[in-house]
C-alpha cells in the first residue's frame, strides 16, 4: 500500500527532482525499522522488507529489481542494530544504533540509484545534494519510527521495556 501510494509522486520525482525524490522515496524502510523496534527480533526488518518486496515487484512495472534496495533496507537495519535492542534496559545506545542504520542506509541506497541516474542529472550539486537527501530522509523515518513504536508500546503492541515480548 505504502508502495502505490507513492509511485505517481515518486516516478514525477525522478526525473525533475533527484534530491526531493531521495527524501520522498525514504518512506519505504519505514516499515522494516517500525518492526524492527516492535519486535527486537534480529531478521524481522529483512523479512518485513522481503515481503513488501514481493508485493511492490508483482505490483509494478519495475518488477523484481525493486526487491534490491528493500532487501538492502532490511538487512542494514538488522546488520546494524542485531542484538542491541534484546538488552534489558533499552536506551541511548540502541537508538543511537538505530540513526546509525539510517545513516548507513542513506548512503548505500544512494549509492544504488547511482546506477539510474541520467547525465543530466550528474552534476556535483545534485548529486551531493541528493546524497543528503537520502541521508536525512532516513534519519527522519528512523526518528518517526521512534515515536510510532513508542506509542505503540503504549498501547500495548510489542515487546514491553524487559524485552520480552507478550506474545510469546
Amino acid at each position: 500500500m505504502l508502495h502505490l501510494s507513492t509511485v505517481g509522486l515518486l516516478t514525477v520525482l525522478a526525473s525533475i527532482s533527484p534530491p526531493l525524490y531521495a527524501v520522498v522515496a525514504s518512506v519505504h524502510g519505514a516499515m522494516p525499522f517500525l518492526a524492527r523496534r516492535l519486535t527486537r527480533t534480529p531478521g524481522t526488518a529483512t523479512v518485513t522488507a522481503a515481503v513488501a518486496g514481493v508485493m511492490v515487484a508483482v505490483s509494478s512495472p519495475s518488477g523484481i529489481i525493486l526487491l534490491v534496495p528493500l532487501l538492502l533496507t532490511g538487512a542494514v537495519i538488522d546488520a546494524v542494530v542485531w542484538r542491541a535492542d534484546r538488552e534489558t534496559v533499552i536506551g541511548a545506545r540502541v537508538e543511537i544504533r538505530y540513526y546509525l542504520a539510517g545513516i548507513t542506509l542513506g548512503i548505500l541506497l544512494f549509492t544504488v540509484s547511482l546506477s539510474v541516474f541520467s547525465l543530466e542529472h550528474l552534476t556535483p550539486v545534485l548529486v551531493l545534494g541528493t546524497l543528503a537527501a537520502r541521508v536525512a530522509g532516513e534519519v527522519i523515518g528512523v526518528a518517526l519510527t521512534g515515536v510510532w513504536a513508542r506509542g505503540l508500546r503504549r498501547a500495548g503492541v510489542g515487546d514491553d521495556r524487559t524485552g520480552v515480548s507478550a506474545y510469546r
